[in-house]
């Protein structure tokens, strides 16, 4: 079976949605996402754009710690969101018809990599812990 993971399939598991707490501020995946990327001159860089650098909590970080931020984000929601978790694992495939060419970070490979393969995904998002604020990864 097949979960279409966009907002025309089931919104749930749509990065546009999907909504978490991060950094004290209640917004979509999308959202904290997109506000992290940024160009040299510290503007937030257009949504397909690629960024120089990422901001999280205040920290200027390598652009190779965007995947494990986005990843982070969906361990949030899905800590949350137990049953979606339940749910998703009947499937065996996940898509995303708006992944494009380019994409950096497809919601449909991240959902299908922390159901299909969670040790990998936890182990990916170690990386960024050392930024999040005391007490980040367990705040509801």
């Amino acid at each position: 079976m097949i979960l279409e993971c966009s907002s025309k399939g089931d919104k749930r598991f749509s990065a546009l949605y999907a909504k978490v707490k991060f950094n004290g501020k209640y917004d979509s995946i999308e959202k904290h996402y997109q506000q992290c990327k940024r160009k040299y001159n510290g503007q937030i860089v257009k949504k397909g754009e690629k960024p120089d650098y990422i901001i999280v909590n205040y920290y200027k970080l390598p652009i190779s710690y965007l995947t494990p931020f986005y990843k982070y984000l969906w361990y949030i929601y899905f800590r949350d969101h137990k049953e979606l978790v339940e749910f998703a694992s009947s499937f065996d495939y996940f898509t995303d018809m708006f992944k494009g060419k380019n994409t950096v970070n497809s919601q449909a490979d991240v959902i299908s990599e922390y159901i299909q393969n969670r040790g990998k995904f936890l182990r990916d998002i170690k990386v960024i812990l050392p930024y999040l604020k005391k007490g980040e990864l367990h705040e509801k």
